[in-house]
């Protein structure tokens, strides 16, 4: 008649008692967001972060937003966090799931709650997207070549008669736009880093994403 009811867990961990503890460094962050990636990051080297993810067809992508802004760009992130004593942190975000997300700080999983992390986070993030093969710039209308090519294969198009798909014309921008539009990103027909992401997510090409449910 005395049996002692098991204490119910929390289904996430004290964001405070992870960001008071020991300092955290980038190297850490990046190592998981590498590893997101299926990359590893060298820490014994002089050479940045985005330099070694350009040895894998892979950009840095700093951006200042919010949750909704992370959640549109859909790639895991690293953040710049700053606790209740005004120290930085940084941690790896894998994975959201409705309100709660997965987080690494000092190559640690952590599950927190959203609400949580807004609490401590500003708004900076760093993250890596996969750059198809020659991309130099962002594709504007009127461009012509393989990069071309390559955005023109993205849409069910009958251009390829025309002019091989190579060259960027207003069939392509319209359609372009449409894309822009649907993704909630601005509708310029400028194809930028941003674009590029959720074409790359779209296509199904492995990338890993933040969004899992």
């Amino acid at each position: 008649d005395n049996e002692v009811e098991p204490e119910i867990q929390p289904a996430y961990d004290d964001i405070e008692t992870m960001l008071n503890a020991t300092k955290n460094n980038p190297i850490s962050a990046y190592q998981e967001l590498f590893k997101a990636w299926n990359h590893s990051y060298n820490e014994k080297t002089t050479t940045t972060a985005c330099d070694q993810a350009e040895a894998f067809s892979l950009r840095c992508l700093y951006k200042k937003g919010n949750l909704n802004s992370l959640k549109l760009h859909n790639r895991p992130a690293v953040l710049t966090l700053v606790n209740g004593k005004g120290e930085t942190r940084h941690i790896t975000i894998t994975s959201i799931q409705e309100d709660l997300a997965t987080i690494y700080s000092n190559n640690s999983e952590y599950t927190i709650r959203l609400s949580d992390l807004d609490r401590y986070w500003y708004g900076r993030f760093l993250l890596l997207w996969r750059k198809p093969d020659n991309y130099s710039s962002p594709i504007m209308p009127g461009d012509k070549g393989a990069i071309v090519s390559w955005l023109n294969a993205h849409f069910d198009t009958d251009q390829q008669a025309d002019n091989g798909g190579s060259f960027y014309d207003d069939i392509l921008v319209k359609k372009v736009r449409a894309f822009q539009v649907q993704h909630g990103l601005a509708a310029d027909g400028v194809v930028g880093p941003v674009t590029i992401i959720h074409l790359n997510t779209s296509s199904d090409i492995n990338v890993p994403t933040l969004i899992t449910g």
